[in-house]
């Protein structure tokens, strides 16, 4: 081996060796730093699906002007999120979730009911319509005009989403939950998932919340869904809603941070602002129908 190919081979080695030092202190240095929802004053949300866009950036107004570390780490079905919750609190998981913001409040109640959740305040509300694609002409007027139609490629929210309980609950009101059942092409888990199947073609018509309609069109230049009518419970002074509330979990909330959180949703302007541009509705004392899912 001549000269040369000795020091070339002893500076790869001497630069592997500073390669391993450095890789070596990277990770020590990543290890020390507090990872992100670790921290024990971090403020930890899961957020229905149909609600984080503007719930985002309500967040990170909270964060800016009083100097906050909320962060919102899952996002869902109400239903998902909610057993997600429920084995938290049971197994006493210690960076769980902290606030939770549903969209059915009838699951909310029971959470109160069990000590799950506490102090909920309602933020917003939404009503369920039946929607298409711009450019559709069927006559979809009512949820019992789409199931009479079997060549209608319907799709609904899972079970475990507010907006499949809401169908549901409508469906069996008016007789028609076990045609619903055996129509459906679609139980998308959550109703953001439902709305994008529409968009895409995927089903021809789709329960959504009115707010979902907005956001997805937001999101295109051009309106590309609209609600071809609201689903009444027998008159147009029936029209079933449904609230959007904020709640703080039980088995996390001895952070005062939390409370400030849910104060900064129900009280500021600006998150108020937020939640009418995503298509809700604020500043109504309670919804006409509220969708119990009784089954």
């Amino acid at each position: 081996m001549t000269v040369s190919t000795k020091r070339g081979a002893s500076q790869v080695a001497v630069l592997a060796a500073i390669s391993l030092v450095v890789v070596f202190v990277l990770l020590v240095f990543a290890l020390r730093l507090p990872q992100v929802g670790d921290s024990e004053n971090t403020v930890r949300v899961y957020c229905a699906s149909g609600v984080a866009q503007p719930i985002e950036s309500i967040v990170q107004r909270f964060n800016e002007q009083h100097n906050g570390s909320v962060i919102v780490v899952r996002t869902g079905g109400s239903g998902e999120l909610a057993g997600q919750i429920k084995t938290e609190v049971v197994t006493g998981i210690e960076a769980g979730a902290n606030v939770y913001i549903s969209a059915d409040r009838f699951l909310v109640q029971r959470l109160e009911e069990t000590g799950t959740v506490q102090e909920t305040a309602v933020l917003a509300f939404q009503t369920p319509v039946i929607a298409m694609r711009v450019g559709s002409n069927a006559p979809w007027e009512s949820l019992s005009a789409v199931l009479n139609d079997p060549s209608i490629k319907l799709g609904v929210g899972s079970s475990r989403s507010a907006i499949g309980q809401a169908t549901r609950s409508m469906a069996q009101q008016a007789g028609l939950l076990e045609v619903l059942e055996k129509q459906k092409r679609m139980d998308a888990e959550n109703v953001m998932v439902l709305g994008q199947a529409l968009v895409s073609g995927s089903v021809d018509v789709a329960v959504l919340w009115d707010a979902t309609i907005t956001q997805i069109n937001q999101a295109h230049p051009e309106d590309v869904v609209v609600a071809a009518s609201d689903i009444d419970l027998g008159g147009s002074a029936n029209v079933a809603r449904d609230s959007i509330t904020a709640s703080l979990v039980m088995s996390n909330n001895d952070k005062e941070q939390s409370r400030r959180f849910l104060k900064f949703m129900t009280t500021s302007q600006f998150a108020s602002d937020q939640l009418v541009a995503a298509g809700f509705t604020v500043n109504q004392t309670e919804p006409a129908a509220a969708v119990d899912p009784g089954f």
